[in-house]
């Protein structure tokens, strides 16, 4: 992590972070997410997209590849 910086998070944010820092895939977080939260999966998908890129422009989170 670059930096002093704190990212707060809330809410779906917040179980998507912590089923992503289970080595669980966006997919698979994405899915746990759908059925614990009321929201179609295009404004799931759309606010997951945007959440992953701010975490990865801060270094927060890296792409692993399958199988790693």
């Amino acid at each position: 992590m670059n930096g002093e910086r704190y990212f707060s998070l809330k809410g779906v944010g917040k179980r998507f972070w912590e089923e992503i820092s289970r080595n669980t895939s966006v997919e698979q977080a994405m899915e746990k997410l759908l059925g614990e939260f009321a929201v179609s999966r295009e404004v799931l998908r759309n606010d997951i997209t945007e959440l992953y890129e701010q975490l990865a422009e801060r270094e927060l989170v890296v792409e692993v590849p399958d199988g790693k």
